[in-house]
């Protein structure tokens, strides 16, 4: 897939909106294609790519953040430090517990937003979600409608 990426470019010049979906549970876990790349560590780089490609500056960007569920059951007993050496969970926070996840899900998506170029154009819409919980996706694409709906 990471020689086809550059080839998608040219059909999103004229799209509304793009969903980028990454997988929070991806911090434990390698690349098949590439057994020494983490895959949120693929997943960054890959955000950045897109989100700043000159055709698409203009064009909002809505991240799904999946797999939260399987994400606080891998903070359990793995650290997100595997993957994030600089991560620090405050000591009143107990690991594993939905606040370790909230927390850590939040310094993910500051590490994704740090990947934006300061000139963008418009807003990058961040979302955590477990796609098995079909009321809080029902919710999300209703935002999401309304989003490209206003455009």
């Amino acid at each position: 897939q990471r020689g086809a990426r550059r080839k998608w470019i040219p059909f999103f010049s004229s799209c509304d909106a793009v969903l980028f979906v990454m997988s929070l549970a991806g911090y434990n876990q390698y690349l098949l294609e590439d057994t020494d790349v983490i895959r949120m560590h693929e997943a960054l780089n890959l955000f950045k790519e897109t989100v700043n490609q000159p055709a698409l500056r203009k064009t909002p960007f809505i991240v799904f953040m999946n797999k939260s569920d399987l994400f606080k059951t891998e903070l359990k007993s793995t650290s997100i430090t595997k993957c994030f050496e600089d991560y620090r969970l405050p000591e009143v926070i107990q690991v594993g517990s939905s606040k370790h996840a909230s927390h850590a899900a939040k310094f993910i998506k500051q590490k994704l937003q740090k990947q934006i170029d300061s000139n963008r154009g418009v807003e990058t819409y961040f979302h955590v979600t477990c796609a098995t919980d079909t009321k809080q996706v029902d919710k999300i694409f209703s935002s999401i409608t309304d989003i490209i709906i206003s455009r």
